[in-house]
């Protein structure tokens, strides 16, 4: 399975971004072996608005089976949610932090939308970590 980590650098050792929409990239990482398959930029960083539903979607096109963030806006929740995609609640640290976690079953099941996230591309996430 895949696992996808919204983070501004492309190796394990970067911090997971607090901002799953305007995150830089996405971190692909191989469910079984913990190594990276592929980092994946992404296109609606930049975006005046719907970048949680536009990253979201460039996720279902990969194929993505997990999702593990800090912040999920209700507009991206549903429509991960939609796509059957599992969304687990990211430590602040290190994707390999995170992915450490998540094989040791150390990291909660996501169930509702990021508070204070409007998810509608008015930036309530942005710079928070």
């Amino acid at each position: 399975m895949k696992i996808a980590f919204p983070s501004a650098g492309n190796e394990l050792s970067a911090m997971v971004d607090g901002r799953f929409g305007r995150a830089v990239h996405y971190v692909i990482v191989d469910s079984d072996s913990g190594k990276i398959i592929s980092v994946i930029a992404n296109t609606a960083v930049n975006a005046s608005g719907g970048a949680g539903i536009e990253a979201s979607q460039l996720l279902i096109n990969e194929g993505i089976n997990i999702v593990v963030a800090m912040n999920v806006g209700p507009n991206a929740f549903k429509t991960l949610q939609g796509a059957k995609i599992q969304l687990f609640m990211a430590i602040n640290g290190s994707i390999q932090e995170n992915f450490t976690k998540y094989k040791a079953n150390e990291l909660n099941p996501v169930s509702a939308p990021s508070r204070g996230s409007r998810g509608s591309g008015g930036g309530m996430g942005r710079g928070r970590r």
